[in-house]
Order: C-alpha cells, then sequence, then structure tokens
C-alpha cells in the first residue's frame, strides 16, 4: 500500500482514500484550478451545447465558405457598426438616464469617517440619560459586528426613534453616527416618492446599495463594514399599506406614482435573506457562469434608524421582530434633564 494513499476501515472493508495535498503544497493550486475548470464546464455544459448546435445548423444552412467570407465581412465593417452602436447607446443611456436621475433625486446627505462634518459626541447629549445608554449599546454592536456575530448575537437591522416634534431624534441618531466613526447617510423619506410609478422603488434599491458600497469601502480589515441610514420622517413612506389607498393610476402622461412600491422595496432590503444573497453586478455574473462559488461572505449591514412622531400608522411588517424592532421613546425631558442642558450649554 503506498504511503500516498491511506486507508480507512469500515467494517470489513478497507477503503482507499486520497490524501489531499498540504496547504503548502506546490500542488494544492493546481489542484484547485482543475476542480474550478471542471465545474466551470459543468455548470455551463448545456449553453456549450447550444452554441455548438446553432454553429452546426448555420455550418449545414450557409456552408463553411459562406460563414468565413460573412465572418470576414463582419470584421472589415466592424469599425462602423461598433461607432454607430456606440453612438446610439450613448444618445439613450444619456436621454433617459438623465431623465430618470433628474427625477429621481432624494434629498440625501452623506458623512464618511475621512471626512467628519457632524463633530458631535455622546457628551453633548444631555437631559435622557437612559436613551444615551441604549445608543451607547448600539454604537458597541456596531464597532464588534464579528465578536458580536461570534458570540452567538444576530445583527440588529435597525431602530425606531418615536416622539413628539422637537424633542431630539435626529440629534441623537446625530450622535449614533459619529460615535460609531461609520459612514452615516441622512435621508428625508418624504423624498422617496417618484413623480412615476416604480421610481421610489428605484430610490430605495440605488439608497441601499450606495450605503452597502461605502460600508465596503470604510470597512475595518477582516470586519464586514456597516453604514449607518438615518430615515427623518418615517412615517411618509412607512405608513400601513391598509390605510394608504394609493393606487398607480394611468394619466395622460404615462404611469403616475403611487402605492406602496417604496415601501415593498423597503421591506425586501431589510429582510433577512439580502445577507444571503449576492447583490453586486459583475458578482451575479461571475456566479452565473459559475467561476464564483459558495455563500456570500463578509456582506455589509445598513442599519436603519427610523425617526417619527406617528408610531402607530406605521405597517406592522416594518415594525416586527428582524427589523425596526427596537423601538427608542424620545420624550421631552424633565426637570432634573432640564437643568443638565442648561447647565451643559451655560458652561460652554
Amino acid at each position: 500500500m503506498s504511503a500516498e494513499t491511506p486507508t480507512v476501515n469500515e467494517g470489513r472493508r478497507r477503503v482507499r482514500v486520497p490524501r489531499l495535498p498540504r496547504p503548502g503544497s506546490p500542488l494544492r493550486p493546481v489542484r484547485e484550478g482543475l476542480t474550478t475548470t471542471a465545474y466551470v464546464v459543468e455548470h455551463n455544459k448545456k449553453r456549450l451545447i447550444v452554441l455548438l448546435v446553432l454553429f452546426g445548423v448555420l455550418l449545414a444552412a450557409i456552408g463553411a465558405q459562406g460563414i468565413f467570407g460573412n465572418a470576414l465581412g463582419l470584421v472589415g465593417s466592424a469599425p462602423a457598426l461598433a461607432v454607430q452602436l456606440l453612438f446610439a447607446m450613448s444618445y439613450i443611456a444619456f436621454y433617459f438616464g438623465f431623465m430618470m436621475w433628474f427625477l429621481s433625486r432624494p434629498r440625501k446627505y452623506t458623512v464618511t469617517p475621512e471626512d467628519p462634518q457632524i463633530g458631535l459626541s455622546f457628551e453633548n447629549y444631555r437631559g435622557q440619560p437612559d436613551l444615551l445608554e441604549h445608543a451607547r449599546s448600539t454604537v458597541r454592536i456596531l464597532q464588534g459586528i464579528k465578536e458580536f456575530e461570534l458570540r452567538g448575537g444576530d445583527m440588529p437591522k435597525g431602530m425606531l426613534l418615536s416622539g413628539l416634534p422637537g424633542t431630539g431624534k435626529t440629534f441623537l441618531a446625530s450622535c449614533i453616527a459619529a460615535e460609531a466613526e461609520l459612514p452615516f447617510v441622512y435621508i428625508d423619506a418624504s423624498s422617496l416618492r417618484g413623480m412615476f410609478w416604480g421610481m421610489d422603488s428605484m430610490m430605495v434599491i440605488k439608497l441601499f446599495r450606495d450605503a452597502r458600497g461605502l460600508a465596503r469601502k470604510y470597512a475595518k480589515k477582516g470586519q464586514r463594514g456597516a453604514c449607518i441610514m438615518f430615515m427623518d420622517e418615517l412615517d411618509s413612506i412607512g405608513q400601513a399599506r391598509s390605510g394608504m389607498g394609493g393606487v398607480p393610476g394611468m394619466g395622460g402622461f404615462g404611469m403616475f406614482g403611487g402605492g406602496s412600491g417604496g415601501l415593498n422595496s423597503l421591506l425586501n432590503q431589510m429582510d433577512s435573506l439580502t445577507n444571503d444573497v449576492e447583490d453586486r453586478w459583475r458578482f451575479k455574473l461571475l456566479r452565473w457562469f459559475g467561476l464564483i462559488r459558495g455563500p456570500v461572505r463578509n456582506k455589509p449591514v445598513v442599519f436603519v434608524i427610523g425617526a417619527t412622531n406617528r408610531p402607530q400608522v406605521l405597517d406592522p411588517a416594518l415594525v416586527r421582530p428582524g427589523r425596526l424592532d427596537r423601538t427608542l421613546e424620545v420624550y421631552p425631558p424633565d426637570a432634573e434633564g432640564r437643568r443638565d442642558i442648561i447647565e451643559y450649554y451655560l458652561n460652554k
């Protein structure tokens, strides 16, 4: 029995087990490359067969001489054809792209860790020490996502700040973002309503895609990365679907916006399945060809902080466990809290 193939006893049989190359062995990259190549060929076998069948049909119908003659003619006219196609595609992309960009611009502000613009900390938040403790625990979780998950924790998707107007919901979210030292996106939720049907969904999807891109850009080594998204006036897009009454209508100028498309997209982006699905187009294409396999690793976290003074009108699916299931009541400060606020700013 050679040293390359150890044996394992299974009852009365002796099964020969091939020895895998060691991690430092020069044969390991070769074997991994061959394995990937075999998988890609097997994965695209039907597509290759279809291409071969089509080529055989063309060969039988036109003949080899005709195919090669047409191919040479196509190569000769390729430059002119490429210029025409490029002009047409540029015109269409510019026309529709500019129109969609102009009509789907939500009021959004982005702050990155390398360009801190907020200049706040938990030291500036006064009058409600119990809310401050909840905010500190949220920052600790966001800063240590990997350790939190290794200990068995399930990353929260967001939290809801509920309270009367002027009680400091936006101020508290700004302090959380500044203390966490993570990318921070402020969005006016009322601007996530498009003129045409479907544009509100496009805006929400693009908003989350940009947030994940910021999280990947500023992620620490070995971490998933995270981005904080603050949605002010969340009830303008998160109102319960049974009470919205907005049905898309067909007008003289096309399909007009309405309904709950933006809310449905928001719920979809905050669903737990999005952690296991690839969202980048180039990686989707590589997975389609079988060049990338296995689960999606280290997908960033988009932590949504919603603020509203009408929590009773929000859709139940938005505040269910797994989405905005953590609610902080931001109430007006009591007498002791007001005294703390006055003393702090007088000392400044």
